[in-house]
């Protein structure tokens, strides 16, 4: 018998009905939960943008992962402390000052750049971050930088890759973050976002 007519007696069974009926169902939600998939990482830049809360690596290529006592090594040696953790409210962070006194508590020898790590911020905080870092720096490409956010926090892997893509070679991270800090009974400070010098010069309006 010819496998046409094969197929059409086949299809002509109640319970065949219902079982490719079923396949069909089942297919069709199969590519519904592929279309409903976050796209995780900009293919361009290979930089995080959705799900910023996750399990990270262990290790960045080109960046030396530290721990809390790592930290407050670097941190007595003069190493610039990035805190990247976004901020709450909009900031504009280059033509004028921040609109908001927004705080944030961090560890006491970092500086808070908000809105860095994210992997498709406005080019305003591209521009903010990569001025931040020479300043704080004093342009020394030499110069440790420890980057963290909390744990699990991907901004913090956003902000490593830039910092080395902007040739800084003593670029350190700090996965485990703040949580790890005031888990061990750290103190923290109260901090605003770091303001740029020409910001911290500009009058009030």
């Amino acid at each position: 018998m010819p496998i046409r007519q094969v197929t059409a007696a086949f299809t002509t069974l109640p319970w065949a009905r219902a079982l490719l009926g079923a396949l069909a169902l089942l297919l069709a939600g199969h590519i519904t939960c592929l279309a409903d998939e976050p796209v995780l990482f900009d293919a361009e830049t290979g930089l995080r943008i959705d799900h910023y809360r996750a399990p990270l690596p262990a290790a960045i290529e080109g960046a030396k992962t530290v721990d809390l006592e790592d930290v407050e090594k670097l941190a007595a040696q003069g190493a610039v402390l990035i805190d990247v953790h976004p901020a709450k409210l909009p900031l504009e962070p280059l033509h004028e000052l921040w609109p908001a006194a927004e705080t944030r508590a961090i560890i006491p020898d970092a500086v808070w750049l908000p809105e860095v790590g994210r992997g498709r911020p406005d080019p305003a905080f591209l521009s903010y971050f990569e001025t931040a870092l020479a300043e704080l720096t004093r342009q020394d490409r030499e110069r440790a930088i420890v980057l963290f956010c909390e744990t699990d926090c991907w901004m913090s892997w956003n902000a490593v890759h830039r910092a080395l893509r902007l040739g800084y070679r003593a670029v350190h991270w700090f996965p485990a973050g703040i949580d790890a800090w005031t888990k061990a009974g750290r103190a923290l400070r109260s901090a605003e976002p770091y303001r740029l010098s020409d910001q911290a010069s500009a009058p009030e309006e």
